[in-house]
């Protein structure tokens, strides 16, 4: 920058945090895994050719980096200003963190699926939305694409949100509290990516 730019206009830029974005045409799921653990701030970028003249860019995994922290307030681990679901996962307990690693394991292994990571949710995508995972300190609580009229709800498991404000995707709620939560969950998370194609 410095040869091109001159020593001044290297001075002034700031490289405290800079960010890096990853341009391929595919990514791994240990790619999307590392992007999560390195803490700094990285984008990852997939493109698709069609024909000769048009290109196509899907953002895959984004990261803010490290540095920020996320603060406890009741029962969801709120955002700081700028803190992101990932920190905030981060900051929860061992074993909700564990529940997530499962989740995210069996989401990617429906095949075709990729993660991007909000300032609120974690979200799975097919081409579009059909997971968003919120962090709660006691669970994760996922929004899927499911008609909640065809599921047999339960309290404390399953809920309608079509008619309530929520951050995610999709009008059915699901609670995840324990493994036995998660393998219940599956045939919905199985629906959810069935209507994402």
């Amino acid at each position: 920058m410095a040869q091109k730019l001159g020593q001044e206009a290297a001075k002034s830029v700031d490289w405290t945090n800079p960010r890096i974005i990853c341009v391929a045409a595919a990514f791994s799921r240990y790619d999307l895994h590392a992007v999560r653990e390195i803490g700094r701030r990285i984008d990852l970028v997939r493109y698709v050719r069609f024909g000769d003249g048009l290109l196509a860019l899907d953002l895959v995994a984004s990261t803010a980096g490290s540095g920020m922290r996320a603060a406890r307030t009741g029962t969801v681990l709120a955002p700081t200003a700028r803190s992101t679901v990932s920190q905030r996962l981060g900051g929860a307990p061992a074993a909700v963190q564990e529940l997530y690693a499962d989740l995210d394991g069996r989401l990617l292994d429906f095949g075709d699926v990729h993660s991007v990571e909000l300032l609120h949710y974690i979200a799975y995508r097919r081409g579009g939305n059909f997971v968003t995972v919120n962090v709660l300190s006691g669970g994760l609580r996922l929004f899927l694409r499911v008609d909640p009229t065809s599921v047999e709800l339960e309290a404390g498991f399953t809920r309608d949100v079509s008619e309530i404000g929520h951050h995610g995707t999709g009008d059915l709620e699901v609670r995840i509290s324990s493994m036995d939560d998660l393998d219940r969950a599956l045939p919905l998370l199985q629906a959810s990516y069935e209507a994402a194609s």
